[in-house]
């Protein structure tokens, strides 16, 4: 016997499928935050046996400009704390996400009559 659904229940169908893409798109992020942290802490591993006054060149976008290890070393430290700031939003957005995910999936399957 084939239950029609009712329009809460669609509702809440359409609401579980938006949290899952929602969910899909902030572990994207989480992974892109993920590799310019690693980058950055590969650049400043590089950085490690140079002293702060020594020049090097740097990209911005498609523009080399000389700069110093110093400023450099710097820019990615607050780079890296910056990432790993966003990372840690994005695991706690994830998170909760999931347990919205999590509760709204079995309150649809009860409702439903599915185990």
């Amino acid at each position: 016997m084939s239950k029609q659904l009712t329009p809460k229940q669609r509702a809440d169908i359409e609401q579980l499928q938006n949290l899952s893409q929602q969910l899909n798109i902030l572990q994207q992020n989480k992974m892109s935050m993920n590799a310019a942290l690693a980058e950055a802490e590969t650049a400043l591993k590089e950085l490690e046996n140079l002293s702060d006054d020594e020049e090097i060149y740097r990209l911005a976008g498609t523009i080399m400009y000389k700069t110093t290890v110093g400023k450099t070393r710097s820019k990615l430290t607050q780079s890296k704390e910056l990432y790993e700031v966003q990372i840690t939003k994005f695991e706690n957005q994830i998170k909760s996400t999931e347990q919205k995910l999590k509760e709204l999936d079995a309150k649809l399957r009860k409702e439903l009559g599915i185990a």
